[in-house]
């Protein structure tokens, strides 16, 4: 993933919605992808009192499947990142990226210093990721009838090889640029955190001690570990 750094904001015209700058200290490159996730909804369960002493109330994240049961008895549901696939942004690879041409044509991408977001704010649903789901549920809950999906939907998380997210100014970024990225589908678990930690960057200007980990140049010097669990 790459980034243009605008000048200033002042710089930046509106100009039929898309946006326009000069840019000043070249290009922010992390090695960040954008991961399409897949879920679904399913009719309501029933009551289970008669087949399970007790049920899972809570997200449950076992082989091939993650689900959690709401307040009207229907689960929320997915494969775990199973198998995952990513989008790329471009074909790095001069090396690899023949093998890619054949899907590029039919699929032509748009490269731009300013990206526009608006082809992937909606992405579509993967039915294999929901039937992996249903199939893996169904072999771990055989006393329950077949699971019956009444909505599903998508949506594409930022992801790190870490699954840590960048957080940091200074360093081998850009002066004056704060970085708050990659949180690798973490969502609202560290959002009270990590928002305290990007405002006081921001004011500070510096590197703060409990920053380090989130630093960016982590990726070159190879001081992160392989994740333990994948989206």
């Amino acid at each position: 993933m790459s980034w243009a750094i605008p000048l200033s904001v002042i710089d930046i015209v509106n100009r039929t919605q898309n946006l326009q700058g000069l840019f000043e200290s070249g290009i922010v490159r992390l090695p960040q992808l954008r991961v399409r996730a897949t879920a679904a909804k399913t009719e309501g369960l029933g009551d289970l009192s008669a087949k399970f002493s007790s049920f899972p109330n809570i997200g449950v994240w076992a082989p091939r499947v993650s689900f959690r049961r709401g307040l009207d008895g229907a689960l929320t549901i997915a494969d775990g990142g199973y198998a995952e696939e990513h989008d790329f942004e471009a074909y790095a690879s001069v090396m690899h990226g023949w093998k890619f041409l054949p899907g590029y044509l039919d699929n032509p991408i748009k490269v731009n210093p300013v990206h526009d977001i608006t082809h992937f704010r909606d992405p579509n649903p993967n039915p294999r990721r929901i039937d992996q789901a249903v199939s893996s549920f169904g072999t771990m809950f055989p006393e329950l009838p077949p699971l019956r999906i009444s909505n599903t939907w998508a949506g594409h998380i930022d992801m790190t090889p870490d699954m840590v997210p960048v957080i940091d100014v200074g360093g081998s970024l850009p002066k004056g640029l704060v970085v708050s990225t990659g949180y690798s589908g973490h969502g609202l678990g560290l959002a009270p955190a990590a928002g305290r930690l990007t405002a006081d960057l921001v004011l500070t200007g510096q590197r703060s001690a409990e920053a380090e980990p989130f630093r960016a140049d982590r990726f070159g010097e190879k001081l992160f570990f392989k994740p333990q669990s994948v989206f």
